[in-house]
């Protein structure tokens, strides 16, 4: 049996947030495994932790106000990679139950240049100097060259205290000429992280606009995945979903029957409602596998008051709906062209459909409808009303 959990690397935002499948009976150390090969986050260590993302409290809040904040503040317990995953976790709804945190180990800040030859690593009256021996990024403490933080605060004491760590160093960066804390360090090295993996995500990402130019792909699912991305939905999340639907059903139904049913199936409870606590944009990143600028027009298209009045839900399948049906240019230009209030006629190839435009502006006589969305309702006599 799997278990899906929901993983924050330290450092991201909650836009950020992933989800990874996993069996039950694997450890610790597989799913940080699987971790480290699907996110450029390098070597990692998790921290379980249990912050629900749809209610006010001060583990959410501090998660906001600080994403490199300790974990420990959010009642965090770090996981042994030999443990079970059935042993700590169980399936989650809208809780973030991982904050995975970059290594800020020696070996990798040098293998970044987050540390350089020429800084400096001090414990109360001890320092370090590192400096390249036989090719490798070493700490040069009196004569002796060591390979680890750990291993400077044990030839520093020469283990008188055994319970130190490395979170009692400092750290002086001789390029910028300062003088840091660990706790400092640590967050500057993992805000520096985030940055770089930002401008990945940048450089990698395709232009929202450049999906209507891209080409089909040989199958059909891989068609209907092109076709969700133009939607704004995440393409790798679409197509694993569709694929489990057979192939001979897959032209009985319309793309907007597929995406629509996606949706419904793959949201969760928390599509119901708006959290309080967090953005409108961010909220619908969490309960929609949806890309930002779709989350960003979705926001923006109304207003904040008429937001609230729909659920999530709706204003997601809204989207799809009012993207997949579309007005053609002749019936824009026929409504623009229309007397306000008043009956008229639709000529199209089937038959013609009696249409009337309500001006919604007093001191106008005729709808001008280009900028804004066409609404269409059927009446009960088979007039169209549009406004």
């Amino acid at each position: 049996m799997s278990i899906i959990l929901n993983c924050l690397i330290a450092g991201d935002g909650l836009p950020d947030i992933f989800k990874v499948n996993i069996k039950k009976e694997e450890t610790v150390g597989q799913l940080i495994k699987a971790i480290e090969e699907t996110r450029d986050a390098g070597e990692i260590k998790l921290w379980k932790v249990n912050i629900p993302l749809a209610y006010n409290n001060k583990k959410l809040i501090t998660l906001i106000n600080d994403p490199i904040a300790d974990a420990r503040e959010f009642g965090g317990t770090k996981l042994s990679e030999k443990i079970k995953i059935s042993s700590v976790f169980n399936n989650s709804n809208m809780s973030l139950d991982i904050i995975a945190e970059p290594r800020v180990s020696f070996r990798y800040c040098t293998n970044n240049k987050e540390l350089v030859p020429g800084d400096l690593i001090k414990l109360d009256a001890w320092e370090g100097m590192i400096e390249i021996k036989n090719g490798i990024p070493r700490i040069r403490y009196n004569s002796v060259y060591l390979n680890s933080f750990k291993e400077f605060v044990q030839a520093s004491y020469r283990h008188q205290q055994p319970n130190l760590s490395k979170e009692t160093l400092k750290i002086y960066l001789h390029e910028s000429k300062i003088t840091i804390n660990w706790q400092e360090f640590r967050k500057r090295v993992l805000h520096e992280r985030k940055i770089k993996r930002d401008l990945c995500k940048l450089h990698e990402k395709e232009p929202f606009t450049s999906l209507q130019a891209r080409e089909p792909s040989d199958t059909e699912y891989d068609k209907l995945a092109d076709q969700a991305s133009k939607f704004g939905l995440i393409r790798e999340k679409f197509i694993d979903w569709i694929c489990s639907i057979s192939a001979e059903l897959l032209s009985t139904q319309t793309l907007e029957y597929w995406l629509l049913s996606y949706v419904s199936e793959t949201s969760p409870e928390e599509a119901n409602f708006w959290s309080e606590m967090i953005s409108p944009r961010n909220w619908l990143l969490l309960c929609f596998e949806i890309n930002i600028e779709t989350a960003i027009a979705i926001v923006n298209g109304v207003s904040e008051n008429y937001l609230g009045q729909q659920t999530p839900r709706y204003w997601v399948e809204d989207w799809i709906k009012q993207l997949a049906n579309k007005p053609s240019s002749e019936f824009k230009n026929f409504i623009n062209n229309a007397n306000a209030n008043e009956l008229t006629f639709y000529e199209h190839e089937l038959y013609p459909t009696p249409i009337l435009v309500v001006n919604p502006y007093k001191n106008s006589t005729s709808l001008k409808c280009s900028s804004f969305m066409v609404k269409i309702f059927l009446y009960s006599d088979n007039i169209l009303k549009i406004y």
